[in-house]
């Protein structure tokens, strides 16, 4: 992702950067037990333990492929690692996504009582 400084030049941020800051600001999140790789296409550049972070024409487009852990509301979830994702990427690096979509590949019974 390029973005010009000042006019004084241009700020090259890595497509892997950003995963990293996703990968993050994801694992931030309470309700989310981790990430995972299953339904993101793998043989893409930048798709790390489920994460794809893609520029194409000056948009940004971010792919969270994610493990969620049993009895959270995914629906509300999801929209808060959509809104928590484009805020930290957007406040690191000045750019603001175009889209975070968030795919929940399953369900983590961790700590669930039987």
């Amino acid at each position: 992702m390029e973005k010009n400084i000042s006019g004084i030049g241009e700020l090259k941020i890595s497509e892997d950067v950003i995963a990293k800051i996703v990968s993050v600001a994801v694992s931030e999140i309470d309700g989310v037990s981790g990430l995972a790789t299953k339904g993101i296409i793998t043989s893409k550049k930048n798709v790390a333990k489920g994460i794809k972070v893609e520029e194409k024409d000056g948009e940004l487009s971010i792919d969270v492929a994610v493990m969620l852990n049993y009895g959270v509301k995914i629906h509300e979830l999801g929209a808060r690692i959509q809104d928590d994702v484009s805020r930290a990427v957007e406040t690191m690096t000045g750019i603001t996504p175009t889209s975070v979509n968030v795919y929940v590949q399953g369900v983590s019974f961790e700590g669930v009582a039987k």
